[in-house]
C-alpha cells in the first residue's frame, strides 16, 4: 500500500516579495527555493512546515476561515516571539472549547494562520 509522506500548501498572493518578507522576517520561515524574474514562486520552510507562495495578478479570494492550522510546541513562547515582531493577530492566545491553546495570525495578504498546541 502506498504511504503519504508530507504536504505543502500553495497560497496565491498578489505581492510575492512582500509575502516572502512577511513569512521570513515576521514568522521565522526560511526561503528554501524561488523561481522567476521577477519572482513568481517561493518555497518557505520552518521546522516541518512548508508553505509555497504563488504570484497572482488578479485579486486573491480569501477564505473567511483559517487557511492553515499549524500544530506547535511551546505556544506561549511562539506567541511572545510573534508579539515582539509586531505580528498582527486575528485572535489572541486562548484556550478553545475543544481544549487547544491557540492563536491566529493574519498575514500581509489576509490569510488566517492558526497556531495550536494540544493540552497533552
Amino acid at each position: 500500500m502506498s504511504e503519504l509522506s508530507h504536504f505543502a500548501v500553495i497560497l496565491p498572493v498578489n505581492d510575492i516579495e512582500e509575502s516572502t518578507s512577511f513569512y521570513t522576517d515576521q514568522l521565522g520561515f526560511s526561503l528554501y527555493a524561488s523561481w522567476g524574474t521577477p519572482l513568481d514562486y517561493a518555497v518557505l520552510k520552518r521546522d516541518g512546515i512548508t508553505i509555497n507562495l504563488s504570484a497572482q495578478e488578479s485579486s486573491v479570494a480569501l477564505p473567511p476561515t483559517n487557511s492553515l492550522y499549524i500544530f506547535c510546541e511551546d505556544i506561549k513562547n511562539l506567541y511572545a516571539t510573534f508579539q515582539a515582531k509586531s505580528v498582527s493577530f486575528a485572535e489572541p492566545l486562548n484556550r478553545t472549547e475543544y481544549g487547544m491553546e491557540e492563536f491566529v495570525v493574519k498575514d500581509n495578504t489576509g490569510y488566517r494562520l492558526a497556531f495550536g498546541q494540544s493540552p497533552n
